[in-house]
């Protein structure tokens, strides 16, 4: 009985329709939305326990939790920074990419038990390093499957998916474990934490990857694509350096080499190199970053949920997708423009100086206007990736592997995002505590209007006068204006 039971459910799921479903781009963009969902859920969820943890069950004095807080978000940051890369590498090496996302569970299940019956700053420490092992491989190989998966098309819109994806766990994280430990306590947290966990781990399992469906997206494209891009791509001074060092081996060799003695091409470039020289990779990279910085830099200075509009307005992440999807030209141009409008709301921070509800309100505006701008860069940026992924392989075929890079290039993304979320909260208490929160929103704002600077012009190639934009950043630098009260 229970045995034809058991078989009944395993036919259904491996029938024609139900395979279907699972291989679908719908519900692969779902379920790695919903995996960078948990990853960013627990990373919010324990931030409102962490410091009684630390001080009633790990023992740590009270004038040092806030440090020890600290250090353990810095070290998060820092095993994300470091696995990046390493996961990215992986994932293009091996057969499938669903492998190495099911990897990273074991990670993200153990840090969870670390976490809650950790009694050691060691524990601890131990708990938060493989958490932020897990994010780097939810997210860079998230990014890498939906690359692999979703049509050229539409692939802006579930990449803004996953991305509201993660900021709704970042928000919804805090509040939600603040009200779980206040109804239930302690446990009550954790075991929510392993309800998401299971039903990502079973959604993880469920998926079937386009590579074994055999209808994955195929890089390289046709022979009159290929020269076509690889026309275009020549011509292109941001994409000089990239490709193999055997390139141009052909029209290199001499005559004599031709007509006699055979030699052998110097050896390829390791894909990983080639990323990191090209220039439009290393851009990306440096706005990504500037992004990051941005929220946590921020989010050092926030008290409460005065700061939420910063974060919450992440919602329309995938209409800008879409917009960045029905006009590709205009990708880079959005993402200048968006930043250039978000050092505008940086340097309009210096407006609040002071506690009431006129400046409360008036920081809520200025916030959510700077997270709309935000979202705005964050599409194109993802997007222009893959694009540049695309010309490397046109210029050079093979370049980048024969798994192709897409996986490590989203490693590096990772990485920059992972920098900034460690350099952001050191930089915005400096600025703060020396010069004050005019200085900070000036400092972020020149930031983001040399990003804007850099997209522009060195994609665009025009002749922008950069002293226009570093005028309109000057007096939110040059400004001390007071610090600014504790928000609620």
């Amino acid at each position: 009985m229970v045995s034809s039971v058991s078989s009944d459910n395993s036919s259904t799921l491996a029938s024609p329709v139900a395979h279907e479903f699972r291989a679908s781009t719908g519900f692969i963009t779902f379920v790695v939305t919903l995996a960078a969902f948990t990853d960013s859920f627990l990373y919010g969820l324990i931030v409102p326990v962490t410091p009684t943890a630390l001080e009633q069950r790990v023992g740590i004095a009270p004038e040092d939790v806030q440090r020890w807080v600290a250090i353990l978000l810095a070290l998060d940051g820092l095993a994300w920074l470091m696995t990046s890369p390493i996961t990215g590498y992986l994932a293009d090496r091996v057969q499938s990419r669903q492998s190495v996302l099911l990897a990273g569970l074991p990670a993200l299940v153990v840090s969870t038990g670390l976490l809650w019956v950790g009694n050691s700053v060691m524990l601890w420490a131990l708990g938060r390093i493989l958490q932020g092992a897990s994010a780097a491989v939810t997210w860079t190989v998230g990014l890498a499957l939906l690359t692999d998966t979703v049509d050229k098309e539409r692939l802006g819109e579930s990449l803004g998916y996953m991305s509201m994806g993660t900021m709704a766990g970042t928000t919804a994280g805090p509040l939600l474990g603040g009200i779980i430990y206040q109804l239930g306590g302690y446990h009550a947290v954790f075991g929510a934490v392993i309800a998401l966990i299971a039903v990502d781990a079973i959604l993880r399992l469920a998926m079937v990857e386009k590579r074994e469906t055999g209808t994955h997206k195929d890089r390289s494209g046709d022979d009159e694509q290929r020269q076509a891009r690889a026309e275009a791509s020549d011509s292109d001074p941001l994409l000089r350096g990239a490709g193999s060092s055997s390139s141009n081996y052909g029209a290199l060799r001499s005559p004599a080499v031709d007509d006699g003695e055979d030699f052998d091409p110097p050896p390829q470039r390791a894909a990983m190199l080639v990323l990191l020289s090209t220039p439009k990779i290393l851009l990306s990279l440096w706005a990504y970053l500037a992004v990051s910085m941005t929220f946590t830099s921020l989010d050092s200075v926030g008290q409460g949920l005065v700061f939420l509009p910063l974060s919450i307005t992440q919602i329309i992440d995938p209409l800008v997708g879409r917009i960045c999807d029905k006009y590709p030209r205009a990708r880079r141009g959005i993402a200048s423009a968006a930043f250039l409008c978000a050092a505008g709301a940086c340097n309009a921070l210096r407006i609040v100086t002071h506690d009431s509800s006129a400046q409360k309100v008036a920081l809520c505006v200025l916030l959510a206007a700077l997270g709309v701008s935000l979202s705005f860069a964050v599409s194109p940026i993802l997007l222009s990736i893959d694009e540049t992924l695309d010309a490397i392989e046109q210029k050079d075929p093979g370049s980048l592997g024969a798994g192709g890079a897409v996986a490590q290039a989203y490693g590096l993304v990772n990485c920059a995002f992972a920098g900034g979320a460690l350099v952001g909260p050191m930089l915005g208490g400096l600025v703060r505590s020396m010069a004050g929160w005019g200085t900070l929103g000036g400092v972020v704002g020149l930031i983001h209007a040399v990003t804007a600077v850099g997209l522009w012009v060195l994609d665009q190639d025009q002749q922008v006068v950069v002293v226009v934009v570093v005028i309109f950043n000057a007096p939110g630098i040059a400004r001390r204006t007071p610090i600014v009260p504790d928000l609620p």
